[in-house]
């Protein structure tokens, strides 16, 4: 269980204001950013775990343009389907979006649900892509324990993090606590590109960092 130091009210709420307004002004803009509760928007979810964002986008458009509707997709061959992810490796992504697709096509009618428990007995489908497709693509809040999330979190309220992490119930009530009740697709957006610009895996950027100031891990290792 993780044992987060110097969890206060006043700064989760720093840490909610301050990331909240960094997200505002460095907003990454890529074509699956959109209100848009189209199978597309899951099967990215799935294709955007361990890899980066930019990989992903040539393999999402030729996805798209390739597989415009849920039966095309259903109907497709895995050969297809693994032609056009073969740059982001992990192969056995193809088996998983061939057999969401076959799902959300012949018991969904082309739509995925909006129920996380549902949602996450589709094939291929976790905690992350769940939440992801609910609060970024839905409008539904929910909350998205994953690398980013965890890292960050663990940075800032100086916790430990380990391999299950998170599935930890004291880190997944974290998750929830700081999710703003309302700005929660912005919050969410905004801790995925912070980990991807700012507090990256091996070297965070403190120069730029907007929450260094509140951050356990900054002010033990570098102040």
């Amino acid at each position: 269980m993780i044992r987060p130091r110097g969890l206060t009210s006043e700064k989760v709420v720093i840490f909610k204001r301050k990331l909240l307004s960094w997200g505002g002004e460095n907003f990454s803009v890529l074509p699956w950013r959109n209100r848009n509760r189209s199978f597309h928007s899951l099967i990215v979810e799935l294709l955007l775990q361990r890899t980066k964002a930019e990989q992903v986008v040539p393999a999402y458009l030729q996805l798209k343009h390739r597989f415009p509707s849920s039966k095309a997709l259903a109907t497709a061959s895995l050969e297809d389907i693994e032609k056009l992810i073969y740059s982001l490796g992990l192969k056995w992504r193809a088996g998983h979006i061939l057999k969401l697709g076959q799902k959300i096509y012949y018991e969904y009618g082309g739509v995925p649900p909006l129920n996380r428990e549902e949602l996450m007995k589709l094939p291929g489908v976790g905690p992350y892509a769940a939440g992801a497709y609910l609060s970024l693509h839905s409008d539904i809040r929910a909350i998205i324990p994953d690398a980013n999330m965890v890292r960050i979190l663990g940075r800032v309220f100086g916790f430990t993090c380990y391999a299950e992490t998170r599935k930890d119930k004291a880190f997944l009530k974290l998750c929830d606590r700081i999710t703003p009740k309302r700005k929660f697709k912005e919050f969410n957006y905004a801790v995925l590109d912070f980990g991807r610009k700012v507090c990256t895996p091996t070297t965070p950027k403190h120069k730029v960092c907007p929450i260094k100031n509140i951050c356990y891990y900054f002010m033990k290792n570098y102040q």
